[in-house]
C-alpha cells in the first residue's frame, strides 16, 4: 500500500510542475458560408469568363412569369453585358462581388444587398481574393 501512495504522490507532484500554458488568444478564422442551396451545374458559355455555377430553384413558368436561380461565381469570376427581358433581382449571399449597369460607376455587393435591375445592360463578377461568392 506504501508503494502505490508513493506513485501516486510522485506522479501528483510530476502533474503539477508541468509549465501552466500562458493565455494566448487564438485567431479563428471565419468559416466560409456554406450555401444552403446545392452548388449547381458549371455554366459554360460566352457569357461567363471564369467558372460559374448554376443551380434553378423555380422554374414554373405555367404558373409564375419569373425564373429563380442561385449562380455561385469562383474568384475572378463574371459575366459579360447582357439583359433580362423582364428585369433581374439580385441578392448577394455569399463572398464580395460587383455590378455594374452600363454607363454608370461599379456598385460593390455584400451579402444582404439587393439590386433590382430594370431591363439594360450589366454585367455581375467577383473579386480577386480567394473566396466564392453567391447571389440569387
Amino acid at each position: 500500500m506504501k508503494k502505490i501512495t508513493c506513485l501516486f504522490l510522485l506522479v501528483a507532484a510530476l502533474g503539477s510542475c508541468t509549465p501552466k500554458p500562458e493565455n494566448k488568444v487564438e485567431t479563428v478564422q471565419p468559416a466560409v458560408p456554406a450555401s444552403i442551396f446545392p452548388k449547381g451545374n458549371a455554366i459554360e458559355g460566352p457569357n461567363f469568363n471564369g467558372i460559374a455555377y448554376l443551380q434553378r430553384l423555380m422554374t414554373d413558368s405555367e404558373t409564375f412569369d419569373v425564373v429563380v436561380s442561385d449562380v455561385v461565381f469562383e474568384p475572378k469570376a463574371r459575366n459579360s453585358w447582357h439583359s433580362h427581358p423582364g428585369g433581374q433581382i439580385l441578392i448577394a449571399t455569399a463572398g464580395k462581388g460587383y455590378y455594374q449597369e452600363k454607363g454608370k460607376s461599379i456598385q460593390v455587393l455584400n451579402p444582404g444587398d439587393v439590386v433590382a435591375i430594370p431591363v439594360l445592360m450589366s454585367c455581375i463578377g467577383m473579386e480577386q481574393l480567394p473566396t466564392t461568392g453567391s447571389r440569387i
